[in-house]
Parts: C-alpha cells; structure tokens; sequence
C-alpha cells in the first residue's frame, strides 16, 4: 500500500482497503506532526474493522522544531493508536502530556554496531587525509539551527591553536 502523505483521497482509499484486509495488528511509525492527518485518518478508518489493533512507535512526540498545528495534529494521530513504543524517557513524557492512560513501553534506543571493523586512529588519520600533528573536531548529526553548530564556528575562530580540520558527518538543512 502506498501512502501519498498529502493527498486526503489517497488516506481515504488506504484505510479502506487495509479496513477490509482486517489485520490483527497495525504497526505504524510516528516521528513528525505534519504525518498526523493522514496516518490519523488512515488509523480511524482501520479500527471501524473493531478488530485491528494499532501500536505505534513514536520517534518523537513533540518536534524538536515547532510548527503551527504540531498539538493538534499530535492529539489527532493519537486518538485511534491502541498502545505506544517509544526510545527515550524523553519521548515517554512527551506523550504522557497527550495520554496518561494508553499503555506504552519504554525501549531504549538501539546502539548502532554497522560501522565496520575498528580502526586505529593513525589509519583512520592517513585515509580521511589528516596529518598527525593536527587538531581534529569531529561533528556529527543532521545539521539545524539549534544543533548550536553556529556557536562553534565562532568558538574556533577564537582558538589560539590554529587551525582545526572540521570533520563533518551529516545532512544540512536549512530552515
């Protein structure tokens, strides 16, 4: 089944046709507002089966970067799930401010182990071509405005020890 986040014909015709296929479980992600109209929509057509049960995993609750319509389009998806997983204590009490009675388990997050074999940090050095001697500040994630990445541009620029190689491992975004 395809979903077409932004055309409500499409979330009409989704929950039609997984109503009628009646799963037992409907396993659906949550990690951003903007998705709570269609998957809300989807989910209240699925449970008019009044057999299907819809658990969540919410990768967050509440958006790291607010929009106008994040509570109401929260409190909307939430309605039709059953019961919710979610990675962080974080996530955990986000949700509570929405629902204090839907049950909810507490998985922490997963450590990631698919980076390969350990390296020592001369080898690592000599194939991201960084000589020895040098100063290395490594930053990692996606890159928003309230990461503070601005903040330490401007603490390096005041550094004595000069200069630093900024390493960078992430997707930019602009807001």
């Amino acid at each position: 089944t395809r979903i077409n986040s932004v055309n409500p014909f499409n979330w009409l015709s989704v929950g039609k046709e997984l109503r009628k296929l009646q799963p037992d479980i409907v396993i659906v992600r949550y990690w951003l507002p903007m998705m709570g109209p269609c998957l809300g929509t989807i989910l209240r057509i699925i449970k008019k089966n009044k057999h299907t049960k819809i658990i969540c995993i919410a990768d967050n609750i509440v958006p790291h970067e607010k929009r106008i319509g994040d509570k109401a389009f929260t409190k909307y998806f939430i309605k039709p799930v059953d019961a919710f997983i979610v990675m962080s204590e974080k996530v955990m009490s986000d949700l509570r401010s929405f629902t204090a009675t839907k049950p909810a388990k507490l998985v922490p997050h997963p450590l990631y182990d698919n980076f390969g074999k350990k390296v020592s940090k001369e080898e690592a050095r000599r194939y991201l071509g960084v000589g020895s001697g040098e100063k290395i500040l490594l930053f990692f994630g996606f890159i928003r405005k309230y990461k503070g990445l601005d903040i330490l541009f401007d603490a390096m620029s005041m550094l004595k020890d000069k200069p630093y190689k900024l390493l960078v491992a992430g997707e930019f975004y602009e807001d």
